[in-house]
C-alpha cells in the first residue's frame, strides 16, 4: 500500500512538518501561559489544508473540462 511506503511524496513531507509545530506551540503554550501559540499553528495547518483542497479541486475541474491548471 503506498500509505505505508516511507518514500510516498504524499505522506512523507507531512509527517515530517506536522510534530515540530505541535512541539513548538506546546512549548509556546507553556511558556507563556496562553492559547495564541496553539492557535496560530492550528490557522498555518488550516491555511495548508485550504491549499490542498483547493489545488485537488483545480486539478479535478480541470480533468474534468479538459482545461489543464497551471
Amino acid at each position: 500500500m503506498d500509505s505505508e511506503n516511507p518514500s510516498n511524496p504524499i505522506t512523507k513531507p507531512l509527517s515530517g512538518m506536522r510534530m515540530p509545530f505541535c512541539v513548538l506551540a506546546a512549548l509556546g503554550v507553556f511558556g507563556t501561559g496562553s492559547a495564541w501559540p496553539d492557535l496560530a499553528v492550528a490557522t498555518l495547518m488550516a491555511a495548508l489544508a485550504l491549499h490542498g483542497g483547493w489545488q485537488v479541486w483545480r486539478q479535478a475541474h480541470g480533468e474534468l473540462t479538459g482545461i489543464v491548471p497551471l
